[in-house]
């Protein structure tokens, strides 16, 4: 698991755009069963869900409600 943390001043909102994702270069199955992004609305593995992707869903703009994002990306 590849984890990342986007943490801005208090008061602030996190935007995330994404213009590209596969991975299926990694051999990842439709189901998500391999590999996927997940991101969550706060800063840790814990705080509210988002989305969960995969494959080469490109997702929508996503913005924090907070000052933080959390994202996992997981492979094996």
């Amino acid at each position: 698991t590849i984890v990342f943390q986007c943490l801005f001043i208090s008061g602030d909102h996190v935007s995330l755009r994404f213009t590209h994702l596969d991975l299926n270069n990694w051999g990842a199955r439709e189901n998500c069963s391999l590999y996927s992004l997940k991101v969550r609305d706060g800063r840790d593995a814990t705080s509210p869900l988002i989305g969960s992707y995969c494959s080469r869903q490109i997702p929508n703009t996503v913005t924090s409600q907070g000052n933080a994002l959390h994202l996992n990306l997981f492979v094996p």
